[in-house]
């Protein structure tokens, strides 16, 4: 059940005269939301990091041992594994930061919601400002990008089939992620935050301790 539903089942008991609400069955609604919400977020922060982890250690093997097709020793790879453990380290430093107990089985339904909003807003928070750890991301790309055209101009364009998937790949990469999280806000989060808010506030209009 999603917030709107929360919602829903809270309109559909104010009654006329007297307003009578199952505290119990809007406490569960709300935790299992609220649980549904963390489980995603935790899964998309594992395969974000275990790829960039993946993407460092591939990127420090070519810089390393070369390209055999190239025969040449890829610095810039360097630069491009170190912006990948950086948006590795930053993920996993955000979420050691904002590790919190959930909220405790005694506490209100006011409380939960609150816990709840505090998550989304965070979540709106670290998307929209996405460019502190892709613009690294991008940096690295991009340096590595003007490499292989230089190295392709270097060998009079003989390595430049070789060349081109790479650099629109390494190109397109960043604006797309930030394309993406700014889309996940818009559709998903603020949707979210805005049921949740309207919620809470019924709630409170009512002084109703639930």
């Amino acid at each position: 059940m999603g917030p709107d539903e929360l919602h829903d089942l809270w309109r559909s008991q104010n009654g006329p005269r007297e307003l009578t609400i199952d505290s119990d069955v809007l406490l569960k609604q709300v935790r299992r939301n609220a649980s549904s919400f963390a489980a995603m977020v935790s899964s998309r922060d594992v395969c974000d990091v275990g790829g960039a982890l993946v993407m460092a250690g591939v990127c420090c093997y070519l810089a390393a041992w070369g390209i055999p097709s190239i025969e040449l020793s890829l610095w810039p790879l360097w630069l491009l594994a170190a912006a990948y453990l950086w948006f590795a380290c930053f993920i996993v430093i955000d979420r050691i930061l904002r590790r919190k107990s959930p909220a405790a089985l005694g506490e209100p339904v006011v409380v939960c919601i609150e816990h709840a909003l505090r998550q989304v807003d965070h979540q709106i928070w670290l998307l929209r400002r996405a460019w502190w750890f892709v613009l690294p991301l991008a940096a690295g790309h991009w340096v590595f990008l003007g490499y292989l055209v230089w190295l392709a101009r270097t060998f009079l364009w003989d390595g430049l089939p070789y060349l081109i998937p790479p650099g629109i790949l390494f190109a397109v990469f960043p604006p797309w992620v930030l394309w993406l999280n700014l889309r996940c806000v818009k559709r998903d989060l603020l949707p979210r935050r805005q049921e949740l808010q309207e919620l809470l506030d019924e709630l409170c209009s009512t002084h109703q301790p639930v």
